[in-house]
């Protein structure tokens, strides 16, 4: 690279992948007939996203990372937020916690995106989930106790500050909770294998008032004896 890297100097551009641009129409959601039309999916995608990195354009604009909304396999249930219809277009209700949301593209999709990314100096942050998941989440079904359920966050007696660590983000979305010793090693488990699988070069953490200190100095002590230790 011309430059050294320095994260704290980076110009990083945040992608909504679902917004930013389809290369694929195949693979996109159909209309959901509940969703209001500015809450449904819009069909954008892994390719469409590789095609505009080829075309040179973040490098025109001096762009050193990308940081991408969360890719994993989401839920297709439509929920009322704000009196109208909303579907996981924003990747923030995952059903899986390692495949990728088919309306997003594929493993090798991510890992040519990844790959033409660093050929052209450009890291790849990606957001990860870290307070909730949805109902409808492989891991609630099979391990409950792994999460919280109870008030929604900004209700009455459920004020967002004081209730930070146990309030819910709405009812479908079952609170994590870092205290429960197997299932915070599950959470840090996937984690990694994200890192791993796609040679990502970090994440965006979502929600860090919502989770306990702990569960971000363990999954960042992790990563650091995971992957940092040759001193990439």
């Amino acid at each position: 690279e011309k430059e050294a890297f320095s994260w704290r100097d980076a110009l990083i551009y945040m992608i909504m992948v679902d917004r930013f641009s389809d290369g694929d129409s195949s693979n996109n959601p159909k209309p959901s007939p509940s969703a209001s039309p500015t809450a449904d999916f819009k069909g954008g995608d892994l390719k469409g996203l590789l095609k505009v990195m080829k075309s040179g354009h973040f490098n025109k604009l001096g762009v050193r990372a990308l940081w991408l909304s969360p890719l994993n396999r989401n839920s297709r249930t439509v929920h009322i937020e704000g009196n109208r219809g909303v579907t996981a277009y924003h990747g923030y209700w995952p059903i899986k916690a390692r495949e990728i949301d088919p309306s997003f593209g594929t493993i090798d999709d991510l890992k040519e995106l990844v790959k033409e990314a660093h050929k052209r100096g450009i890291r790849i942050l990606l957001d990860w989930v870290l307070n909730q998941v949805h109902i409808e989440h492989e891991h609630y079904k099979a391990h409950p106790e792994w999460f919280r359920t109870g008030c929604v966050c900004g209700t009455k007696d459920c004020d967002w500050t004081s209730h930070r660590l146990d309030c819910l983000f709405g009812k479908h979305m079952p609170d994590i909770n870092w205290t429960h010793p197997v299932g915070s090693e599950v959470q840090i488990g996937d984690a990694l294998w994200w890192l791993e699988t796609f040679d990502l070069d970090g994440f965006r953490v979502d929600a860090v008032k919502h989770v306990e200190d702990l569960a971000v100095f363990n999954l960042s002590t992790r990563i650091h004896e995971r992957l940092e230790q040759g001193g990439t």
